[in-house]
């Protein structure tokens, strides 16, 4: 049994490690290459047009976001088995809303790597009609928002929002982790939600300050949660307690995170 928690911890923390840093390089990288994520509400034809420009460094980007929403999962399966007590219903919707979060971040990552190559190759070909180029702007459009911004990002953020929720009031009950890290979690868990709206007509100077502060607080939020796992005994399945000097190295953490979006 004790070796059975001790791989779910592990397994927990490295899932963890492995979907924060995904996401940084890969939002980096399309930030310096692909005007991420100003390009997402620009014209098709001027997507395409970037895309296929810088498609050698692009697709594969992509297509390594497309993996984090099965490391989201893997996270969502391995916190979830972390417990001791798993039968109650805040833990086990915590894993629907946990494994849907991944499922919808994949389906609209992946059209970038797969179907975006094929309409940006047939956009920017010499023999394509001008009335072929508005078709193909047509289908790229309506695939931005519908996959991209209804299902990668309104209905992900919704159920990622949840899934932190739902885990945080389960680490709250439980002896695992510090119940401060349960409440710091239940007081991020609102960003997400913020982030959905923009879908429904939000915007300005709010999406901004979550965008470039916020995430960052979540993603530090998530590694102190897998260090505590890392550092959980098997045998009591009692975490530790936050510290001085945990505070100290999440608020130099933090900083190196925001530094892009400050200077």
């Amino acid at each position: 049994m004790t070796t059975d928690y001790t791989l779910q911890y592990r397994g927990a923390a490295a899932s963890i490690f492995v979907h924060i840093l995904l996401l940084f390089v890969g939002f980096t990288i399309l930030a310096s290459v692909f005007e991420f994520p100003d390009i997402l509400r620009q014209t098709a034809p001027y997507r395409l047009n970037l895309y296929r420009d810088n498609q050698a460094i692009v697709q594969p980007t992509y297509w390594l976001l497309a993996m984090t929403g099965f490391t989201q999962i893997a996270m969502a399966v391995f916190l979830f088995r972390s417990f001791r007590d798993r039968d109650t219903t805040v833990l086990t919707f915590a894993l629907l809303f946990g494994v849907l979060t991944g499922i919808l971040q994949a389906l609209g990552f992946i059209r970038w790597a797969i179907l975006i190559p094929y309409l940006a190759e047939q956009m920017t070909a010499p023999t394509t009609t001008a009335t072929t180029r508005e078709a193909i702007a047509l289908i790229e459009g309506a695939f931005n928002h519908y996959a991209g911004m209804a299902v990668g990002e309104h209905t992900a953020n919704i159920c990622l929002g949840l899934w932190t929720l739902l885990l945080s009031v389960a680490m709250l009950r439980s002896y695992l982790f510090d119940s401060r890290l349960a409440w710091v979690g239940i007081l991020l868990s609102p960003l997400a939600f913020i982030l959905a709206l923009e879908q429904l007509g939000l915007s300005g100077w709010l999406l901004d300050v979550v965008t470039d502060f916020g995430f960052p607080a979540w993603a530090v939020w998530l590694l102190v949660v897998a260090v505590s796992l890392l550092r959980t005994r098997p045998e009591s399945g009692e975490g530790p307690r936050l510290t001085g000097k945990t505070l100290i190295w999440v608020v130099l953490l933090y900083i190196l995170m925001i530094l892009p979006a400050v200077v």
